[in-house]
């Protein structure tokens, strides 16, 4: 691949998979294309840049350093990888394995699980152990070598009682040749000549922390199962000499005959541990990367979700942490707002938070809406920051929040469309809000129809639902346009297509897709190979637009200078290609996860899917220091100051609604109106009847004492007269039926008693 002429300027690596030690006081490790190199004495940080096949190789797949001299190894991330062998620090090459240069051969080796740990014996290099996390399959091989061929076999390892025995979670090979191995609870486990494994160590301990263990200071040091290093000396038996506290969670542990054990906590950050001195920090609030996006109107800091607990501020240029902040449950999600200085972060608790970044120096938290008891999965902001749509894109629970900071925002309504969404947009209308939604309609993340929901008012909302004229084209992002009929033309990106679609809903009652939608072509691919996603990012007058797996493209408008609106149907052809950064990929990897571009553009962020935050300076971009001084401008303007000045005021129910959450509240408000409503009823009806009950019986009584020329006839009192000649006519009915029926009986009578005359004589 070629390389970038573009700079990078910072990255920080968010998990670290395997620390390796150069010499004794400088570790390292890599993901992407980069390594990073630090220094555990003094703290200085180097990187290095693999991005470049014919440079430095095409990214990092495996990187080891040497013990013994300032030089380090790395492979590349693709197939038939280069290896690279390089000083430190200059980062000179001493030599570059090609293919003709090694030897490869396939063996049948079947590894059990992903779990596996691997250790070479130190003291005795034809050993080689592997291991099973959270099993007790431990496999111990002769690795037996000639020339460049190697011959393995495999020893039989005898366990202890295997029905007592805890599950393997580290090993360690020494430099004298010892192997042990811990278990999950910390015991510590031996290896004799005659490929026994004894307990040597014995605790009871319990915890959440998986145990590892290294060698340090001439013993065992060992980390886990609860949150304390203990370590191990042999004087005739083995005693633990001494213990540390700690307050964090060890993952992993390395030492290399130094004076520092070197940890990797359960966030990815890496502390430097001494039993003589207080623990600190190697890598700190730089790790374990959820999420990020770009503080606007100035670009100049961007905000990084961490293990879903933390929010880190970043100035863009350096990658200095500005500050930093506790989140008080679990977020999935953050949004910025592309207008004004503050970010939305999304609970999975059904919580929405406004956070102010007006000051990065100090993060408060402006106003707070308890939404939902479902997760808040996705935030987007539409109408110049105006308006904020949030909600839970599984099962399609949607909220609409309106307001600006300084003032109340209102949440406007609640959708809730029972289907999974893949994407959504909102345009704004003099009347109503237009939420266009793609429901899932195939196996993939993706779908051949929009719903859309014209909102009125939060009583009235109308739901219409379009057919694509392809049926077979699935969709998976949808985009507005800036023109008049923004409501009825906008782009939606295929999935597995190197296009964009610009599509046009015509109006009308019928639920047909149009006769003649509009479908040109006007993005293409850089790669011979079809995009599986798509993503652009419209900011002023800059746009840029990634893969998953491929280059992140800034483009430009010509008349960039004083256009400041989004992108236009008619504009978007005209779009020019001024920078692109490439990552290094492979057909088995995926590389980018988001990118930003500052106002400026200058600077690209992007976070790759290996959890690597990275800042590229786009070289050929010349500041424009007018719109840089307009925009630092706008953001210290007495508009911006009094905003964030204000409070902000979100959803704060009454007192006998706390602990409710919005929906519960408006279900609540909704059934004592539909009470009130009863009540009042029941109210207008009661006082009818007690109106017509006293007219009656005011009638009834003057009837009764008049004289006989003045009473009124009966049927005066039957008010319902439909009623009484019903009832009347049922009377006459059966009054008849009665007269009937006694005439029949007197007939029968009269014959019975002939009968009885006539056989039985005369009395």
């Amino acid at each position: 691949m070629k390389a970038s002429d573009n700079l990078t300027e910072w990255m920080k690596i968010g998990h670290l998979d395997k620390l390796s030690f150069i010499v004794n006081d400088v570790i390292c490790y890599a993901a992407g294309c980069f390594i990073n190199f630090i220094n555990i004495n003094t703290g200085e940080e180097l990187k290095h840049i693999a991005s470049a096949q014919s440079v430095n190789g095409d990214g990092v797949s495996v990187i080891r350093g040497h013990r013994g001299v300032y030089t380090f190894a790395y492979a590349e991330n693709a197939h038939n990888a280069e290896l690279y062998v390089k000083n430190y620090p200059s980062f000179d090459t001493v030599v570059k394995f090609k293919d003709f240069d090694m030897r490869k051969s396939t063996c049948d080796l079947i590894f059990p699980s992903f779990q596996t740990r691997y250790r070479c014996s130190w003291g005795k290099l034809i050993y080689m152990t592997q291991m099973v996390r959270n099993t007790n399959h431990i496999y111990l091989w002769d690795v037996f070598t000639c020339c460049r061929r190697a011959i393995i076999a495999k020893h039989q390892i005898t366990l202890p009682d295997e029905n007592n025995i805890q599950p393997f979670s580290d090993m360690l090979w020494t430099t004298e040749g010892g192997m042990f191995i811990v278990d999950i609870k910390g015991c510590v486990y031996s290896l004799n000549e005659e490929m026994v494994l004894f307990l040597i160590i014995e605790v009871d301990l319990n915890g959440e922390v998986r145990p590892s263990i290294c060698w340090y200071k001439g013993g065992l040091a060992v980390a886990g199962p609860n949150k304390e290093i203990r370590h191990y000396k042999k004087s005739g038996e083995w005693v633990c000499d001494w213990t540390i506290e700690l307050d964090v969670i060890i993952r992993n542990m390395y030492c290399n005959k130094a004076d520092y054990l070197i940890g990797v906590t359960n966030h990815e950050e890496i502390v430097k541990i001494s039993n003589v001195e207080e623990m600190t920090y190697l890598k700190h609030h730089d790790t374990n990367f959820n999420d990020f996006c770009l503080i606007y109107p100035t670009g100049e800091h961007i905000v990084a979700l961490r293990v879903h607990k933390f929010l880190a501020v970043y100035e863009v240029a350096t990658g200095k942490v500005v500050n930093t902040m506790n989140l008080k449950s679990k977020a999935l999600t953050i949004a910025e707002n592309p207008e004004f200085p503050y970010i939305v972060v999304g609970y999975e608790n059904g919580t929405l938070e406004l956070i102010s970044v007006y000051k990065p120096e100090k993060l408060t938290v402006m106003a707070s809406f308890s939404l939902t008891s479902n997760p808040i999965s996705t935030v987007q902001f539409f109408e110049h920051g105006r308006v904020i749509v949030t909600g839970f894109l599984d099962i399609g629970e949607f909220f609409l929040i309106e307001g600006l900071p300084g003032t109340q925002m209102k949440v406007i309504t609640n959708i809730n469309v029972n289907r999974q969404i893949v994407d959504y947009m909102l345009v704004a209308s003099k009347h109503c809000y237009r939420l266009f939604l793609i429901p899932v309609t195939s196996k993939h993340l993706a779908g051949n129809k929009i719903i859309r929901y014209c909102i009125i008012n939060k009583d009235n909302i109308n739901v219409k639902e379009y057919e694509m004229e392809d049926s077979q084209a699935l969709y998976y992002r949808i985009l507005p346009t800036t023109d008049s009929n923004r409501d009825r033309l906008f782009y939606l990106l295929p999935f597995k297509c190197r296009n964009i679609h610009l599509l046009e809903t015509k109006r009308g009652p019928s639920l047909h897709p149009p006769s003649n939608p509009v479908v040109p072509l006007l993005l293409t691919a850089a790669r011979g190979t079809v995009w599986s996603s798509i993503r652009i990012r419209v900011s002023l007058a800059l746009k840029i637009d990634w893969t998953e797996c491929g280059p992140s493209v800034e483009r430009q408008k010509l008349n960039s200078t004083t256009d400041t609106e989004p992108l236009k149907p008619q504009q978007i052809t005209n779009l020019r290609r001024t920078s692109a950064c490439h990552w290094p990929i492979t057909d088995t990897s995926e590389v980018l996860k988001k990118a930003y571009i500052d106002p400026l553009g200058k600077y690209i962020i992007s976070l790759g899917r290996e959890n690597v935050l990275a800042c590229t300076n786009v070289v050929a971009t010349k500041i424009d220091e007018d719109l840089k001084a307009n925009l630092h401008e706008l953001k210290t303007s007495t508009k911006y100051a009094l905003m964030f000045k204000r409070p902000t005021i979100g959803f704060k129910p009454e007192e006998r609604f706390h602990g409710k959450t919005w929906l519960e509240v408006q279900k609540i408000l909704e059934t004592e109106k539909e009470e009130e409503i009863c009540r009042d009823e029941k109210q207008a009806i009661m006082k009818e009847f007690l109106e017509i009950q006293s007219i009656l019986t005011g009638l009834v009584t003057k009837n009764q004492e008049a004289p006989e020329n003045e009473k009124l006839d009966t049927l005066e009192f039957y008010l319902d007269t439909a009623l009484y000649n019903k009832k009347k006519e049922k009377n006459k009915e059966d009054c008849k039926h009665v007269e009937n029926y006694l005439k029949a009986l007197i007939v029968a009578q009269d014959e019975v008693t002939d009968h009885l005359i006539k056989n039985t004589g005369t009395p």
